[in-house]
């Protein structure tokens, strides 16, 4: 168990970490018979990604979404819940990084695929009905998406602003760290740099919580001694 893994699980416990794609035959979080899965277009080009969502397919018949994402927006939010509830599942994936996150925790909210997703804006509507189970498989490591239950998009009026609601947190998270081993040097780099930044911001909030104070600690001393050797040897998921 790597020493991250141990500090997390004081916070929460509703994860798994695994090494290889088969290690996932027996997990009970995919334990579902209607799973979709959804997927930024992008990772196409990503073979190891590509392989898990082929392995996805062929043991657990998911279904696929591909979305072309940039910066959510009320659009895609709209559409891919729509598409979600058309597919009647019971267990939605969001496989990406922040963005694809964040429109999955909006788009499980079946309200969004039958009314605007600006009646929720900003929480000055709350979501009442939670149909489906989510799984967030991340393949950055910079927002910390998957632990939140914030979605950040931009609105009708291009504003950008959030949906927060305490129905939108995943119910699972599964960490494949493999799966960022064929990222581009500048992503991962810009992801270790994206959570540096998180670090700092979560210590130096109003609303900071002195419980955190170790978790914070941990993981800016983490990345800002193992961050600089990524060039020289991007394969060490340690």
């Amino acid at each position: 168990m790597f020493d991250q893994e141990k500090l997390l699980r004081k916070y929460t416990d509703n994860f798994i970490l695994i090494d290889e794609f088969k290690e996932i035959d027996n997990c009970k979080y995919l334990s579902y018979n209607n799973i979709v899965t959804v997927v930024d277009k992008k990772l196409k080009i990503n073979v190891s990604i590509c392989n898990f969502i082929k392995y996805l397919q062929e043991n657990f018949k998911s279904r696929i979404i591909y979305l072309e994402t940039g910066e959510p927006d009320y659009k895609i939010i709209e559409y891919t819940s729509k598409k979600i509830f058309s597919e009647k599942c019971d267990l939605v994936i969001g496989l990406g990084g922040g963005s694809i996150l964040d429109i999955v925790k909006a788009s499980s909210m079946i309200e969004n695929s039958i009314e605007a997703v600006d009646n929720f804006s900003g929480s000055k509507k709350k979501y009442k009905i939670r149909n489906v189970k989510t799984l967030a498989i991340p393949t950055t490591a910079g927002t910390g998406s998957e632990f939140t239950h914030t979605s950040v998009y931009k609105t009708k009026k291009n504003i950008k602003n959030w949906l927060w609601d305490e129905l939108t947190f995943f119910d699972y998270v599964l960490y494949v760290p493999k799966l960022t081993l064929d990222l581009p040097i500048d992503i991962s780099i810009a992801s270790g740099i994206d959570a540096f930044d998180h670090l700092i911001e979560s210590l130096i909030s109003l609303k900071f919580k002195n419980q955190n104070r170790n978790l914070c600690n941990t993981g800016i001393d983490k990345i800002w001694h193992t961050l600089p050797q990524i060039e020289e040897n991007k394969n060490n998921i340690q």
